[in-house]
């Protein structure tokens, strides 16, 4: 008898300033790490703001439903004003895909759903942001799976 092997989970990873698109597969992220930022994603539904890479950079959810949710990623001055340098969003239905593409500046169709993509504001990058852009890729793919097995997790039990 022959196995046949199940497909892996992925999300599409687009960045919508630069083009670049990526599968993400579950795999790559632990489920440690997702265990860890499920209390954040939380906190961030409620209104708060997440402290993430150092003090100098945070993350808040600006809109959310069941089927997709917006996060902004900010650097923090000194008095915790905040400057806007990535906004992302993570969708998981086709009906609100092309609101959630849109959202970031997508151009042309959203891709397939599950997807996370990702806004880079540039007007507000300053060159010290540069050296967290790939920490802040990591963080969204986290974040975007963290939060599809929590909107999983409460359609499995309802």
């Amino acid at each position: 008898m022959m196995r046949t092997k199940m497909a892996e989970k992925y999300i599409y990873h687009v960045t919508t300033t630069t083009g670049h698109v990526r599968k993400s597969p579950r795999s790559e992220i632990s489920a440690d790490t997702t265990a860890l930022l499920r209390p954040w994603v939380e906190d961030m539904i409620k209104g708060e703001l997440r402290g993430i890479m150092d003090t100098h950079y945070s993350c808040r959810c600006e809109q959310h439903s069941s089927k997709m949710i917006e996060f902004v990623i900010s650097r923090l001055s000194d008095d915790f004003k905040q400057t806007d340098l990535v906004r992302f969003v993570v969708c998981n239905h086709s009906r609100r895909k092309k609101v959630a593409w849109a959202w970031v500046g997508g151009v042309g169709d959203a891709p397939e759903v599950p997807f996370c993509a990702a806004q880079l504001l540039t007007d507000n990058v300053i060159p010290d942001d540069f050296n967290y852009i790939p920490a802040f890729a990591d963080f969204e793919r986290c974040i975007a799976w963290t939060w599809l097995e929590m909107i999983q997790s409460k359609k499995e039990s309802k």
